[in-house]
């Protein structure tokens, strides 16, 4: 099984200090309720760049076939806490995953020997979502808004053979604090059960930096994934951009909608 994106030490402790101080506020009511959330939604990733590089390399002078695809989803688990009142405060703090993204690219670099690129995208994300609700005490539904921080952890594993048949393979990370908007309303099918729609979108979620720690000829250090015209390239971390060159990236915002499953644990005897 593939490895998952780690959060680094500072992020999780700065997340957890954020939760901790929204459970409390919610902890205050002694009847509070907490519970988990299943969410299962729609969302595509970005392969913008990708595209970019394979189109490049069939229009350009070095022949090339592959594909790009894009994977369609997003999903998470998560925990939370929320008042007993006709007008709550809640907090949850999940895990997901999204839909991963990627190429496959095979090239000849005006020779009879051939190359390849191979790009594999992994994205997993920690939402922390403050909110209000409006549950009337003798309706069956709520409606709530919110907002909070995904913390994005984006890796992308990149495999390059050179024209030498040498098999180069280094994994590419970068970390996003994105702020989030979300709402959406649930119906209540039993006194501790809830189906609910929710809508999401996530802001300034791109990707400034790839980076890779190698070791290895012929890459030894800090480097960072770039794109050099239209074609993707690595250069050593401390190296200034060049004229023609930017930043690989990859955008992780925008708008999802999903369906989400809640389980609900605690309250008072009466709903």
């Amino acid at each position: 099984m593939k490895h998952l994106p780690r959060m680094s030490g500072n992020c999780r402790k700065r997340l957890a200090s954020i939760a901790c101080a929204a459970a409390l506020l919610c902890a205050a009511d002694a009847s509070a309720w907490w519970g988990y959330a299943v969410t299962a939604g729609a969302w595509r990733p970005d392969a913008g760049d990708m595209e970019t590089e394979l189109a490049a390399r069939r229009n350009g002078n070095a022949p090339a076939n592959g594909s790009v695809y894009r994977d369609t989803g997003a999903g998470d688990l998560t925990v939370f806490l929320e008042t007993n009142r006709e007008f709550r405060l809640g907090f949850s703090l999940g895990y997901g995953l999204m839909a991963q993204a990627g190429l496959n690219e095979t090239f000849t670099q005006n020779s009879a020997a051939d190359s390849a690129l191979k790009i594999t995208g992994r994205t997993a994300y920690f939402p922390l979502t403050l909110y209000g609700k409006y549950k009337p005490c003798d309706k069956p539904y709520s409606l709530w808004l919110g907002g909070g921080l995904d913390w994005i952890m984006a890796d992308s594993d990149v495999m390059q053979v050179d024209s030498g048949s040498k098999n180069i393979v280094k994994t590419f990370s970068s970390q996003i604090i994105a702020p989030a908007m979300s709402g959406g309303a649930e119906w209540f099918l039993s006194k501790h059960i809830a189906l609910g729609v929710t809508a999401k979108y996530v802001f300034s979620a791109r990707t400034d930096e790839m980076s890779a720690e190698l070791a290895g000829q012929p890459y030894t250090g800090n480097y960072k994934m770039i794109m050099r015209g239209e074609n993707i390239a690595f250069i050593p971390g401390d190296q200034p951009l060049a004229s023609g060159e930017r930043l690989y990236s990859c955008d992780y915002g925008g708008f999802r909608a999903a369906l989400e499953l809640r389980a609900y644990f605690g309250g008072p005897d009466k709903n």
